[in-house]
C-alpha cells in the first residue's frame, strides 16, 4: 500500500513538472514573439529587405529550383531548435555532428544565397542582420516570386550557438510520416493540423530524389508493382524518370519533379494531385487517410484563395517557432560559424 502511495505521489510529481516546464517553454516563447515586429531594421538597416530582395531574384533567376529551396530551408531551421540558423553552421565548438549531415536533411539547399545575402548585408549594416532573420526573409521572397503575393515578415531573430545532427530526428516529418506523427511534431511546435495541410501545398514546387521514394513505384509489394494510391499513368511516368535501383540508369543524383504541371508556381494544383492519385511522398498522399485533412484538401481544391491567404498566415507562423530574441543567442559575421 505505502508502495502504491509513493508511486502515485511520484508520478503526480513528474506530471507537475513535464506541465510546468511546458508552460515555462510556451510562456518564452510568447515573450520571445512578442520582441519580433514588422520594419524590426527600419533605423538601423533600412534596406535589409531590397538587398535580399535583389539577391534572391538574381538566384532564381539563375535556378528556377531555388525558390523550393529557400522554403524547405526556412521549414528545416524553424523545426530544429527554432528559426535560429543553426542549420547554416558549418561546425559548432563542440565538435559534434552537425544538422546539415543528418539524413533528415538531404538535399537541402539555398546556402550560397544566404551566404550572399549576408555578405552584402554586412557591407551595408555590419553586425546588426541576423541569419535567422535573411532565412525569414528569403523564404518569404521565395514565396512571392513563386506566385503568392507579397506578405510582412515580423524580425528581430537571433542566431543560434550550436547546431547538432541529433536534434534532427524526432523533430522534422518523414516523407513516410502519416498525419498523426505529423501532428505529434507540429504540436510541439504550437501548430496543428490545418498549418500540416496548408504548408504541404509548398510541394506544388521543387524535386524529390528519386531513391526516397523507389519502394513507391518499384516493387511496391507482391501484388503490386507500384503504391496502388498512386495514379497509374502516373506511377508509368515516376518509373520513366526514377529507373529501378537495379537498374544501369540509375543514380542517387536522380530527381523527379513534384508537381509534373506547373513545377515553378506555387498552387493549389498541388491538392488536386492528392486528390488524383499524383503525389509521390507518402506523407502527401496520407492527407486523404484523415477525416479533417481530407476535408481540408477538398476544399482547397475549389478555394485556391483561401490557400493563399492560409500559405502567408502558416509562413508568419512558422517564423514563429522557439525563438531566440533580445539578448539571446548573437548576430553571427558569418553565417557558417559562431562569432569567437
Amino acid at each position: 500500500m505505502g508502495n502504491n502511495k509513493l508511486f502515485a505521489t511520484n508520478l503526480i510529481v513528474v506530471i507537475l513538472i513535464c506541465y510546468v516546464n511546458s508552460t515555462i517553454s510556451h510562456d518564452d516563447n510568447k515573450e520571445s514573439e512578442a520582441l519580433l515586429s514588422v520594419g524590426f531594421y527600419e533605423k538601423s538597416c533600412p534596406n535589409v529587405e531590397s538587398i535580399i530582395q535583389e539577391v534572391v531574384w538574381k538566384a532564381v533567376l539563375n535556378d528556377s529550383g531555388i525558390a523550393a529551396s529557400l522554403i524547405r530551408l526556412h521549414f528545416h531551421d524553424c523545426f530544429v531548435k527554432g528559426c535560429d540558423a543553426s542549420i547554416l553552421l558549418d561546425k559548432t565548438p563542440s565538435g559534434k555532428r552537425i544538422e546539415k549531415t543528418s539524413p533528415g536533411n538531404i538535399g537541402v539547399r539555398g546556402f550560397e544565397v544566404i551566404d550572399e545575402a549576408k555578405t552584402q548585408l554586412e557591407k551595408a549594416c555590419p553586425d546588426t542582420v541576423s541569419c535567422a532573420d535573411i532565412i525569414a526573409y528569403a523564404a518569404r521572397d521565395a514565396v512571392t516570386i513563386s506566385g503568392i503575393s507579397h506578405y510582412d515578415v515580423p524580425a528581430g531573430r537571433r542566431d543560434g550557438l550550436e547546431s547538432l545532427e541529433s536534434n534532427v530526428f524526432g523533430n522534422l516529418p518523414l516523407p513516410s510520416s502519416n498525419v498523426g506523427q505529423m501532428n505529434d511534431i507540429f504540436t510541439k511546435k504550437r501548430m496543428d493540423k490545418s498549418d500540416i495541410v496548408t504548408l504541404l501545398g509548398a510541394h506544388s514546387i521543387g524535386v524529390a530524389h528519386c531513391f526516397l521514394f523507389d519502394n513507391e513505384i518499384h516493387n511496391f509489394n507482391a501484388t503490386h508493382q507500384s503504391n496502388p494510391k498512386l495514379n497509374k499513368l502516373y506511377a508509368m511516368v515516376l518509373r520513366s524518370i526514377c529507373p529501378a535501383p537495379s537498374s544501369p540508369k540509375s543514380n542517387t543524383d536522380n530527381v523527379l519533379p513534384l508537381n509534373m504541371f506547373m513545377g515553378n508556381k506555387l498552387s493549389t494544383l498541388f491538392y488536386n494531385n492528392v486528390v488524383g492519385g499524383r503525389v509521390v511522398i507518402p506523407a502527401d498522399q496520407s492527407l486523404l487517410d484523415d477525416e479533417f485533412t481530407s476535408e481540408m484538401v477538398t476544399n482547397y481544391v475549389v478555394k485556391s484563395w483561401k490557400w493563399a491567404n492560409d500559405f502567408r498566415d502558416a509562413m508568419i507562423k512558422l517564423g514563429k517557432v522557439d525563438l531566440l530574441t533580445g539578448e539571446q543567442g548573437q548576430i553571427r559575421k558569418n553565417c557558417r560559424e559562431i562569432n569567437n
